[in-house]
C-alpha cells in the first residue's frame, strides 16, 4: 500500500470515533499514552466488549465504565473479539494490569455470554440439518470445469431459457446460471445486485451516478494500473500476475491468492478449483467465505466468456450446492466478479439464490485501460472513483463475515491496513453520504442471525437487504411470481400504532417531496418511510388502504362514471399543488395516472380517491418519461420514451379508462 495512506490520519481516526458515537480527544489519548494509530483496534475491543456484555445479562451499557487506558490494556493482553472475552480468566485479566474492580464487572455472567455464544454457533450449521430451510430446487449436477467453458455454448444447456408456459423460468431443471443471456430472470427469484447487498449498489452508483469524490491514494493507484494494463503481455499468467501484484497493494485487507492448479476438479468434495484468483476470509477453523474471483484474458477475444467461467468459479468454491449455511443462505452469499480481459476491466455482483442456482449481474460496462488520463480526465475520475468503492465495498462485505469467525493471525496486519484506508476514504470520499448507513445497517442485521435466518425460511426467497429488520412485521410478497417489481404487505408502528402498511422497493429515486404533498391534501396514501438506497433506488413504506378500496379500472357501468368524475376533480387538485424540491418549486405530474394506479372507494354518495405509483412523479414541463413505456398502452401522442411529461398527459390516460 502507499506510503501517504496515513496522511489524513487525523481525519480518519475522527470519523471512526464520530461514527462509533465517541469523543475522543489528541489530549485524551495522549494523556493514556495511546498512538493514533491505534484507535481503530480500541474501537473494535469496545464494541466486542460492548456486545460481550449485552450476551452476559444486558450489561452492554456497562461499557461505559471502561476508560482508554483499560481498553488499550485489553487490546494489548490479546481481548478484541466477543468470543475472546467469553474465555477471559481472572489471572488473565489481570496480567493485563486492570485493577480487580473491572475484572469483576468482564467476568460477572460469563457463562450466560458463553451459552448464548453457542447458540449462536448452533445458528451457523451446514443447511441440511435438523431445523434448516429445505431447499426449493434439486441440484443441477455440472461435469463440466470452469475451463470447459471456453465455448458459450458449452454453458447454454445451464442458462435460463424462455418458456412457452407459466411455469417459473427459475424453476428449469438446468438454469443454475442467471447471467441475463439469453433471458432475464423475475426480479422475485433473482432479485437486483442493488437489493442483495449495498457494497453492489456502492459500485454502481460510482460508474453511473459518479457518487463519491475520488482520494489522491486511488488517482494514484488508477494511474498505476493504467500504466500495468496497456503493456502488451506475452501470456494470460503474465498479465493475470501483474493485475494481482497492483491488487493485493491497492487493497491490502483484500488480497487475491492463486489456489494450487494441482487440484483442479469440478468436484468441491476433491479440491479448490484453478481460479484465475480468488480472495476468501482466511479464519483460524481453516474454513473461508469467498468474497472475490478474479477472471483474466491476455487479450479481448480470447478463449472462453470470462463472465460465465468466473461464475462457474464462484459456484464451486462456494459448495456447488452442497450443504452451506443459514446465514449465508440468508444473505445469498455475495460476492464481486473482477473480469481482467486485455486493457479492460469490469466489476459484476455474484450471489447465490438455492442449491447451486447463482446469479451474475454486471454493475460496470467494460472499462478501458488504455486511455490517456490528461486527454480524458473524466475517464481517469472514473476508474478512481470505481477503484474506490470496490475497495470500500468488499471490505463491507469481508465485516459482515468477520462476525461469524475469526480471522487468522498472518491476515491481521494486512486487515488494519484495510481498515485505515477504509476509514481514510469513508471520511473524504463519501462525507455524508446515505451508504454508510446501510452498510451499518447490514451489519447490524447480521448481529441477529436467528430473525435473519427465520425471514429467509419463511419467504423461501432471498430478501432485499432494506428489509432484514424486525420493523416489518408479518412480509409477505404482493405480486406474483413473475412480475418485474417488488411490492410487500406488512405491519409497522407507526405514531406508536401498527399499522398495516405496502413497501415497494424501487430502481430509481422516489419522488418523496410530491407524495408527501399529495398525501398531505388527501389525495394518495400516507408516506411513512422513504429512503435513498445505495444503487439509485428508494425503500418506500406507505398506509395499506383497506378492501373497501378498490383500482378505477376495476369498477364497471354507472359507479366507474362516478368514481372516475371523482378522480377528475381529485387530479385537477393535485396538479393545483405547489411542491418544493430543493430550490425549485412549482406543480407536478404524476406521468402514469392509469386506472390501475387510481385507488377508490364509495362513502354515501362522494368517492374518495387516492393516486398511487407516482414513481414518475416531477415538475410539469420539465420532468421526462421513463425509457421503459409499454407500448401497448394508449398512452397520449406526445408521450414517448424520453420526452417532457405534461400535466394534459395525465388528464388523457384518465379519460382513457
Amino acid at each position: 500500500m502507499a506510503d501517504n495512506v496515513g496522511a489524513g490520519g487525523a481525519v480518519d481516526w475522527k470519523q471512526l470515533c464520530q461514527d462509533a458515537g465517541l469523543s475522543w480527544s489528541v489530549e485524551e489519548l495522549g494523556l493514556a499514552g495511546i498512538p493514533t494509530k491505534d484507535v481503530p483496534l480500541l474501537i473494535q475491543v469496545r464494541k466486542a466488549l460492548e456486545e460481550y456484555l449485552q450476551l452476559a445479562g444486558d450489561r452492554q451499557w456497562m461499557v461505559h465504565r471502561f476508560n482508554l487506558k483499560q481498553l488499550h490494556a485489553m487490546l494489548d493482553g490479546g481481548y478484541q473479539y466477543v468470543g475472546d472475552f467469553a474465555v477471559a480468566t481472572d489471572s488473565g485479566l489481570k496480567a493485563c494490569g486492570l485493577p480487580p474492580a473491572v475484572v469483576d464487572n468482564v467476568l460477572c455472567d460469563q457463562d450466560k455470554a458463553r451459552v448464548a455464544l453457542g447458540q449462536r454457533q448452533q445458528l451457523l450449521q451446514p443447511t441440511g440439518l435438523q431445523g434448516a430451510s429445505p431447499n426449493k430446487r434439486q441440484r443441477v449436477d455440472i461435469k463440466l470445469r470452469p475451463s470447459d467453458f471456453g465455448s458459450v455454448k458449452k454453458g447454454v444447456p445451464y442458462l435460463l431459457q424462455p418458456l412457452r408456459s407459466d411455469t417459473d423460468p427459475l424453476q428449469q431443471s438446468k438454469a443454475c446460471f442467471i447471467t441475463g443471456r439469453p433471458m432475464i430472470a423475475p426480479v422475485r427469484g433473482a432479485l437486483s445486485a442493488a437489493l442483495l447487498a449495498p457494497e453492489f449498489g456502492l459500485i454502481l452508483d460510482a460508474f453511473w451516478r459518479d457518487l463519491g469524490n475520488p482520494t489522491p491514494y486511488y488517482f494514484q493507484q488508477a494511474h498505476k494500473l493504467l500504466s500495468l494494463m496497456r503493456k502488451v503481455y506475452p501470456d494470460e499468467k503474465h498479465r493475470q500476475e501483474a493485475y494481482m501484484e497492483w491488487h493485493n497493494d491497492t487493497y491490502p485487507g483484500l488480497k487475491i491468492g492463486l489456489p494450487d492448479r494441482s487440484t483442479s476438479t469440478p468436484s468441491p468434495s476433491i479440491g479448490e478449483p484453478a481460479s484465475d484468483g480468488t480472495f476468501a476470509v482466511p479464519s483460524t477453523s481453516g474454513e473461508s467465505r469467498c468474497a472475490i474471483v478474479l477472471e483474466a484474458k491476455n487479450e479481448l477475444g480470447a478463449a472462453g466468456d470470462p463472465h460465465l467461467q468466473g461464475l462457474r468459479y464462484y459456484q464451486i468454491l462456494i459448495g456447488d450446492g452442497q450443504a452451506t449455511y443459514d446465514y449465508l443462505e440468508a444473505m445469498g452469499h455475495p460476492a464481486f466478479l473482477i473480469g481482467l480481459s486485455g486493457p479492460h476491466l469490469d466489476i459484476s455482483a455474484m450471489y447465490r439464490t438455492d442449491s447451486n442456482q447463482v446469479v451474475l449481474e454486471p454493475l460496470t460496462p467494460l472499462m478501458s485501460l488504455t486511455f490517456d488520463p490528461l486527454r480524458q480526465p473524466t475517464a481517469m475520475a472514473s476508474l478512481a472513483r470505481v477503484l474506490m468503492a470496490l475497495g470500500v465495498a468488499g471490505w463491507g462485505l469481508v465485516q459482515r463475515l468477520l462476525k461469524f469467525q475469526t480471522p487468522n493471525d498472518d491476515w491481521l496486519q494486512g486487515c488494519q491496513e484495510q481498515r485505515v484506508l477504509d476509514a481514510v476514504t469513508w471520511a473524504a470520499g463519501y462525507e455524508g453520504n446515505h451508504c454508510r448507513k446501510w452498510f451499518g445497517f447490514v451489519q447490524s442485521a447480521a448481529n441477529d442471525l436467528k430473525a435473519l435466518c427465520g425471514q429467509r425460511a419463511k419467504a423461501r426467497d432471498l430478501v432485499p437487504y432494506p428489509l432484514w429488520t424486525t420493523e416489518y412485521e408479518g412480509l409477505r410478497l404482493l405480486l406474483p411470481t413473475n412480475s418485474n417489481r417488488l411490492v410487500y404487505a406488512a405491519t409497522r408502528l407507526w405514531d406508536g400504532v401498527n399499522k398495516a402498511v405496502v413497501i415497494k422497493l424501487t430502481s430509481e429515486k422516489y419522488p418523496e417531496e410530491v407524495h408527501r404533498v399529495w398525501s398531505g391534501a388527501q389525495v394518495a396514501p400516507e408516506l411513512c418511510v422513504c429512503e435513498s438506497l445505495p444503487g439509485g433506488g428508494s425503500l418506500v413504506a406507505m398506509e395499506k388502504l383497506g378492501a373497501d378500496w378498490s383500482t378505477l379500472d376495476m369498477l364497471e357501468g354507472k359507479e366507474r362514471q362516478l368514481a372516475k368524475e371523482a378522480a377528475r376533480k381529485a387530479l385537477a387538485q393535485a396538479h393545483e399543488l405547489p411542491v418544493t424540491v430543493g430550490s425549485k418549486k412549482g406543480v407536478v405530474v404524476h406521468g402514469d395516472a392509469r386506472g390501475p394506479n387510481i385507488m377508490v372507494r364509495r362513502l354515501g354518495e362522494e368517492w374518495d380517491v387516492r393516486f398511487v405509483d407516482l414513481d414518475w412523479a416531477g415538475f410539469d414541463g420539465v420532468a421526462r418519461y421513463s425509457f421503459s413505456l409499454n407500448p401497448r398502452i394508449n398512452w397520449h401522442h406526445d408521450a414517448k420514451q424520453g420526452a417532457i411529461m405534461r400535466q394534459e398527459h395525465d388528464r388523457h390516460l384518465l379519460d382513457s379508462v
